[in-house]
């Protein structure tokens, strides 16, 4: 899972519908220490992996659209540089002939 998605969703839920990170771990079932380990280090997989099931989940349950928070999301990626970009994807773009003559 890409850590800026993650990063993403948590910071706009902390900002949007929490007043502190003790309140939001407390409503999405974490301990304190393991968020805040979240926030500093979103690059360690089960942790982020984790908070991210536990914020989607919470955002269904509360009828909080991840639609407006992944258009956000991807308003931002449209002022990244390529490099950027291929980093979500994890590989590099594929030019449309290549794509054609792979999956024609």
């Amino acid at each position: 899972m890409d850590r800026r998605i993650t990063a993403h969703v948590l910071q706009f839920l902390l900002e949007h519908r929490f007043e502190s990170k003790a309140e939001m771990a407390r409503q999405l079932g974490m301990q304190p220490r393991r968020l805040e380990k979240v926030f500093a280090n979103m690059g360690e997989a089960k942790a982020s992996t984790t908070a991210f099931s536990k914020a989607v989940y919470y955002c269904a349950k509360h009828r909080i659209s991840l639609d407006r928070i992944l258009e956000e999301f991807q308003e931002e990626e449209e002022d990244w540089e390529p490099e950027q970009k291929q980093y979500l994807t994890g590989a590099p773009k594929m030019e449309e002939k290549d794509f054609q003559e792979e999956f024609g």
